[in-house]
């Protein structure tokens, strides 16, 4: 499994989420049932590059069907037919999958050699189902077919005179003949005729691309930190552990507590204090806006943005009495994740344990929190008319805009970044 996490590790994008792509091709049989389907390299990113080398692409395929679909959602109770060269197979993967759901594919460019011969007999006292890929039938590669249980032919490389000779040669041995690469009606029904067991092509389907949104390893941590930090039952315990855990982290918390902005009687040199000093609640809300601003490639305007928003969402709350002026600064300040971390906010909020009112204050606007938001987008917009959030007046929304705009300022140059 190593070598399946170190290649699902490679090539991946800068942002908290990335898209991970996989193609698979289902292979029919006779009765055009699914039997099984080829699991095969995509990445659209990579189309006016250099190909990746044959081993990493398999590794990329194994790594990302294994831990980022999932095999049973790629498919299901059948066959995954993997494609596999020289160098993979003499290093013999310990493949997280039963031996029996998983046919090797052993590529056209591998020869006979007795090392090679002797993986593959290994490999099948496990289990595992071995095919020979892109066949054309070559005495050389008669070692092969012995150990072989399903043969395929390529039909665009061997003459339409000729398959009916490959078929009888191949025939001397008892494996199964998929037909691939069939395009067209006609050669399906030669194929057929010939006794063919199982058929894969663009006749019958292409490959099908899929495409996966998940967390990118290099932001995995700060996503865990930041759903740790929001827990409702959090303890002033735990977020100091937690916190302890990073360094440069720490380092940014120790230094904006001490900043101009909180203007605290003594300097604070420990989280423990820092709890003691500011409470665990404000805590919790300087430790979001930091992770957050860890962000390197967004502009620092955005991160403005998502500071004034919390700090009006919670100027509101405290001018409405409302007990937890808290989940309104929350609310503020996740209202610009979809923009931050490129992924759509229903996506993102999966991925953190908030209550359902912070939920549904911003996915819908709902309840008092969600009013909150809705007015203060309304006020970044201009739109006077909308700006209206439970019986405040439209001078204390104009004071608690403006309190946002001084208090986020002062923020960013405490926390050492610029709009």
């Amino acid at each position: 499994m190593a070598r399946l996490q170190e290649a699902g590790a490679q090539g991946k994008t800068q942002g908290l989420f990335e898209s991970v792509y996989l193609a698979r091709q289902p292979i029919f049989d006779r009765e055009l049932h699914v039997h099984a389907y080829e699991l095969l390299f995509r990445c659209p990113t990579r189309r006016f590059e250099t190909p990746l080398p044959e081993s990493l692409a398999t590794l990329r395929v194994l790594a990302n069907a294994f831990t980022s679909f999932g095999i049973e959602r790629l498919v299901g109770k059948r066959r995954a037919f993997v494609n596999l060269g020289r160098e993979l197979l003499l290093e013999e993967i310990d493949f997280p999958l039963p031996p029996e759901h998983l046919v090797i594919e052993v590529l056209e460019t591998v020869g006979a050699e007795p090392a090679v011969l002797e993986t593959l007999r290994r490999l099948k006292a496990r289990g595992h189902v071995i095919a020979l890929d892109d066949f054309v039938y070559d005495p050389a590669h008669e070692p092969l077919i012995e150990l072989a249980d399903i043969v395929k032919v390529d039909v665009q490389a061997v003459e339409e005179s000729a398959l009916e000779a490959e078929v009888a040669r191949l025939r001397r041995w008892p494996v199964a003949l998929l037909a691939e690469k069939v395009e067209t009606r006609e050669e399906y029904a030669r194929c057929k005729a010939l006794g063919f067991e199982y058929f894969q092509g663009y006749f019958l389907s292409r490959p099908q691309m899929m495409e996966r949104r998940e967390l990118a390893p290099n932001r995995l941590a700060a996503i865990r930190l930041l759903g740790s930090v929001q827990r409702p039952d959090v303890e002033s315990s735990e977020v100091e552990q937690i916190i302890g855990q990073d360094v440069g982290l720490t380092y940014k918390l120790m230094r904006f507590i001490n900043s101009a902005l909180f203007n605290l009687p003594r300097k604070v040199d420990s989280i423990r204090q820092a709890v003691i000093y500011i409470g665990l609640k404000q805590l919790r809300q300087w430790v979001t806006l930091l992770v957050l601003s860890s962000i390197d490639d967004k502009p620092g305007i955005l991160f403005e943005t998502a500071m004034i928003r919390a700090r009006m969402c919670s100027g509101l709350a405290e001018r409405m009495g409302h007990p937890e002026p808290e989940t309104f600064f929350t609310v503020g300040l996740f209202s610009t994740l979809d923009a931050l971390l490129d992924q759509p906010l229903a996506e993102i909020l999966r991925e953190l344990p908030l209550s359902e009112e912070i939920r549904q204050a911003l996915l819908a606007h709902r309840g008092p929190a969600g009013e909150a938001l809705a007015c203060t987008l309304a006020w970044e917009r201009g739109d006077w008319v909308q700006a209206q959030c439970g019986d405040l007046d439209v001078v204390a929304i104009s004071e608690a805009y403006g309190e946002a705009l001084d208090w986020a300022q002062a923020s960013m140059r405490a926390i050492g970044l610029e709009s």
